[in-house]
């Protein structure tokens, strides 16, 4: 008896950690699914910042030149807001940044804060005043069981340049808000813009990243180390042989 319920807890256990395996691959599946789709939307965004043709003449943006400076502001704002929240810290001495908004007014009031500050704050009035320029209008849908938001940005026919623009502007402030433009990304060799889903890669391509290496420094030098090496084994190889030669 004791046996036979121990091989029914077995059977129990293994039910289970394959139904948990189940569903982690079922997750991960869609994980890949839905990165997979943002990454074809992101990739398309940065081929535009290329100056990269459409692959058809009506998917573009109406303005590429004002998309291209939201995209620059966004960016610089996110780089200054993250040097004046490091700042901050060395500044006060706190260990994490205030939660409460008095402390952290009470922090920008030193000098060298303040000054941070007030560029941010230039920049920020730089790009609200360029989307002044967009008009969205909240809606929602009701399908008699439940209600659900969205944001309508003007009914065109097809992908029309303003509706695409429209569009990629709303994504570009999603990003910036969830901290995800460091995603977008120059390759350290070409210069192209690119968008990666992880935080390590520096190159939009396995060329680039060969190419960049081949004339890197380091390259250089780990490639001199390794004919050294070849060339001393080489020889030691050569003497054995002639003393094996001449027996």
């Amino acid at each position: 008896m004791k046996l036979h319920t121990r091989e029914l807890h077995a059977e129990r256990s293994h039910s289970q950690v394959s139904r948990a395996s189940s569903q982690k691959q079922l997750l991960r599946q869609l994980l890949r699914e839905r990165d997979g789709q943002t990454s074809i939307q992101r990739q398309w965004m940065a081929d535009r910042f290329n100056d990269e043709p459409p692959e058809s003449a009506v998917v573009t943006f109406s303005n590429v030149k004002r998309v291209k400076r939201i995209f620059d502001l966004l960016r610089e704002i996110d780089d200054l807001t993250n040097q004046l929240r490091k700042e901050f810290l060395s500044k006060t001495g706190m260990s994490r940044i205030p939660e409460g908004w008095s402390e952290w007014e009470r922090g920008l009031r030193q000098e060298d804060l303040r000054g941070l500050k007030q560029t941010i704050d230039a920049k920020t009035k730089s790009l609200n005043d360029i989307l002044s320029v967009y008009r969205w209008t909240p809606q929602v849908l009701c399908n008699g069981k439940s209600l659900q938001r969205y944001i309508d940005f003007g009914h065109f026919k097809g992908l029309s340049p303003r509706f695409v623009e429209n569009r990629v502007v709303d994504c570009l402030l999603s990003d910036a808000e969830k901290g995800y433009l460091h995603r977008f990304k120059q390759c350290r060799e070409c210069r192209k813009w690119f968008w990666t889903p992880t935080d390590h890669q520096k190159f939009c391509s396995d060329a680039c990243r060969k190419r960049y290496s081949s004339c890197s420094e380091e390259y250089r030098r780990k490639r001199r180390e390794y004919m050294k090496s070849y060339r001393l084994n080489q020889e030691t190889l050569d003497r054995a042989a002639v003393r094996n030669a001449r027996g």
